[in-house]
């Protein structure tokens, strides 16, 4: 299940470099934020595709963060860590998850300046 980890970084590269390809002008970090490629407004093409692998990379998480389950020991502080690890690994992998179903299009921008 250690493969999950690895499966994830591939598919959120390989969706967010189609997503990058289909993106209208240039993209760059200078000039844009991540989330512009998940912005039907920025990104009329490549949104879809970069809103998919947010969602997939996140389901691909939780078998990674159930797979460190065989590194925990039985010493409590380690045990504890590894649970507060898990835990907010999970929290986030559902976040990712959400992040993509419910992409910028849904809410106000969080642009600062």
């Amino acid at each position: 299940m250690h493969f999950a980890g690895f499966a994830a970084i591939a598919v959120y590269l390989a969706f967010t470099a189609a997503s990058i390809a289909l993106f209208p002008g240039s993209f760059g970090p200078f000039n844009h934020w991540l989330s512009d490629l998940g912005n039907s407004n920025f990104n009329p093409k490549g949104a879809i595709l970069y809103n998919a692998g947010m969602t997939l990379t996140g389901f691909a998480l939780v078998p990674f963060f159930i797979s460190l389950k065989r590194w925990e020991t039985p010493e409590l502080h380690r045990k504890r860590t590894f649970t507060v690890s898990r835990v907010t690994g999970f929290l986030c992998a559902f976040g990712l998850m959400f992040a993509g179903v419910f992409s910028e299009d849904y809410v106000i921008e969080h642009q600062v300046a």
